[in-house]
Formats: structure tokens, C-alpha cells, sequence
């Protein structure tokens, strides 16, 4: 039951104002901690996570206070737990809004363990396969390069990764190969406006840590038109080296044609609501709320969304942000060496967009 006691204190701190009660500083919250770093059940470290999570976002200042300063040393402690690679990898599936939450809320307090959190982030990294965990830990650093990118940069330009090179190849590899797969509103926003940040970044500094930084990306010599499954699973292959600008820019073209797809999928659904029969409405009703993320976990995102609302760069509809960001691109002396990169299937997205790539025919 320990795991249903944190979701229900994390949820009675959540809707709590601060300061937080002598109680809940001086009782519940070690209580919690005690909890967490003594058990092996996963259910309990996921649920123990947001619940201190709760407590940093609702009073930071008086968590880290406690004991002058051993509750910082608490959290700090739980967090590295979870990322401990020896641990299976469910316990750091939501671990990304907690580190998150630290550094945006106490990370001035944190002097060296900025690195030290971020290298155990690292090492986590490297033994995950789910991508729900994965897209957890990519997002750490997809929110720093919104608000600490030299700082980010800089880290990841200096820390060996798991072979030795940089860990920027590491982990933008582990990015940017996935970030098709993203889901979720706070997820695909905050990685999609980072990639637009560093690309800018990128194009206009020309950093050598960045334009060193190439992707292996699979070619796949196809000779018929149509094969079945297993002829096809026996295809050689070949791999290319792509630039990580390079691969930024698809996927930024791939995003802006995934985000009108959507907008016209709703347009249609809307416009089919009051033609289909009951029974057809709750077949897709049920759907629906099948694919969609968990309630509690929807509500995180949107706190965590309506933090980052604040800052006037994330106040906007994204589809017409990043169409006004390659409609700027393209007026730029870098676009067609980029436009030359794309298969046509990306040339066709920007045209039917109205950006112009007549330069390059």
C-alpha cells in the first residue's frame, strides 16, 4: 500500500498552498523519503518520485531548508537512486519531470550536482530501451537547451559518453533517431522547440561541437517495388552519415506535415461528429481515451506546460510556429546547402506550405 499512500500525499501537497505545514515538512516529507530509498518496488519509487516532485513544485524553499539543508541532500539522494543503472529501467519512467523540476526549481542551490545529476542521466541513457523512459530522460535535456543552452552545450561537449566520444553524439543520437516516436503535447512541443533553437543555434554560430556531431542512419537498397516481409527483412543494408543539423531539419519539416495532418483529421472528425450513430461514438470515444495518456498524467504535463507558459517564447500555436520558422530559414544564405539534403517527399511538404525551393530546380 506504500505506493498508494505517496500518490495520495503527493496529490494532498499538489493542491496544497504554500508554505507547506510544520507537518508536512517535518513529518511527511522524511517519511516519504525514508520510504523510498528503502524499497525495491518499482510502483513505490515511480509513485515516491512525483510525490516529492509535488513538494518541490509547491514550496522548494522550505524542502530544501529542511535541516539546513538536508532536504536538498534527500532529494538529491532519491533522484540518484532512480537513475542508478542497476535498477530496472520502469523506475526512472517518469524521472524526467522530477529532474526537471529540480533544476528549474532549487537548481541554484546545486552548485557541482548539476554535473553529477546530468552524468547519471547519461548513464541511465545507456541501458533503457522503452521509449517512454527514454523520451523521459531525452526531455532533461531538451528543457535545458530551451533555457540553459550554453550551459547544456557546454556540459555535453565535455563529458565522455559510453565510447568515448562526446556524450552530445550519445544523446542526440538517442534524440533525435526517436523523436518521430514522441508523444504527448508537453513532450512534442518542448522537443520540437528545442531542435528549433539549437538548429538556429547551429546555422547561425557554425559551432564545430555541433557540426562534428554526424548520425548513422540506415539505407535500404530496395530493387522491387514489392517484396513480402521476409525477402525484405534480408535486404542489404547500408548506413550513411547524416550532420545532426541536417537530420534536425527533416525532422522539423516532418513534424510541421504530422501537425496539419492532425489539424485535418480534427477538422473532419468534427465536421462527421453529427452524421455518425451513437453506437460509432463511443467505439471511437473508447479509442480515444485507449491512445490517450493517463488522466493524472495529462494534468502533470499541463502544470509543467503552464510553467514553461510563462516565458513568452512557448506562447504559441506550434504548427504556425515552425511554419514561420522555415519560412525564415528559407530566406537564408544556409537553406538551399539544407534543401539539398531532403528527399522529395520533404521538398513536397515545404511547397505545399508555400516556401519557396524553385532556387534549387
Amino acid at each position: 500500500m506504500q505506493d498508494i499512500a505517496l500518490d495520495m500525499l503527493g496529490t494532498v501537497v499538489k493542491y496544497s498552498r504554500g508554505p507547506l505545514s510544520g507537518n508536512m515538512i517535518n513529518s511527511a516529507f522524511p517519511a516519504a523519503v525514508h520510504c523510498i530509498l528503502r524499497t525495491e518496488d518499482n510502483s513505490v519509487m515511480q509513485s515516491g518520485g512525483e510525490c516529492l516532485r509535488a513538494f518541490l513544485t509547491v514550496d522548494p524553499q522550505q524542502i530544501c531548508g529542511y535541516k539546513n539543508g538536508e532536504g536538498l541532500n534527500y532529494i538529491m539522494e532519491v533522484t540518484t537512486m532512480m537513475l542508478n543503472p542497476m535498477n530496472t529501467e520502469s523506475t526512472a519512467a517518469f524521472i524526467g519531470r522530477l529532474v526537471i523540476t529540480i533544476i528549474t526549481k532549487v537548481g541554484n542551490l546545486l552548485g557541482e550536482n548539476v554535473d553529477l545529476l546530468l552524468k547519471a542521466v547519461i548513464s541511465k541513457m545507456q541501458l533503457v530501451e522503452s521509449l517512454n523512459v527514454i523520451m523521459s530522460l531525452v526531455m532533461i535535456f531538451a528543457h535545458l537547451i530551451l533555457v540553459q543552452m550554453d550551459a547544456v552545450l557546454n556540459f555535453l561537449s565535455t563529458v565522455p559518453g559510453p565510447t568515448g566520444e562526446p556524450a552530445m553524439t550519445f544523446v542526440f543520437l538517442n534524440w533525435l533517431t526517436r523523436q518521430h516516436m514522441f508523444y504527448g503535447s508537453y513532450e512534442r512541443k518542448v522537443s520540437t522547440m528545442a531542435l528549433c533553437k539549437l538548429f538556429e543555434y547551429g546555422v547561425t554560430v557554425q559551432d564545430d561541437r555541433l557540426n562534428s556531431v554526424f548520425i548513422k542512419e540506415p539505407i535500404i537498397n530496395v530493387q522491387q517495388e514489392r517484396r513480402t516481409r521476409s525477402t525484405s527483412s534480408k535486404l542489404s543494408q547500408e548506413w550513411v552519415d547524416i550532420p545532426i543539423l541536417v537530420k534536425i531539419f527533416k525532422l522539423l519539416i516532418n513534424e510541421l506535415s504530422n501537425l496539419k495532418e492532425a489539424e485535418e483529421a480534427t477538422d473532419e472528425d468534427d465536421s462527421d461528429a453529427s452524421s455518425i450513430s451513437a453506437d460509432d461514438f463511443k467505439k471511437s470515444y473508447l479509442v480515444s481515451q485507449m491512445l490517450a495518456d493517463d488522466d493524472e498524467e495529462d494534468e502533470d504535463d499541463q502544470q509543467m506546460m503552464q510553467e514553461l507558459m510563462q516565458n513568452p517564447m512557448f506562447q504559441c500555436d506550434m504548427r504556425e510556429y515552425l511554419l514561420k520558422f522555415l519560412q525564415s530559414f528559407s530566406q537564408d544564405k544556409h537553406f538551399l546547402v539544407f534543401l539539398e539534403k531532403l528527399e522529395n517527399s520533404e521538398k513536397n511538404v515545404l511547397k505545399e506550405f508555400g516556401i519557396n525551393i524553385v532556387q534549387l530546380n
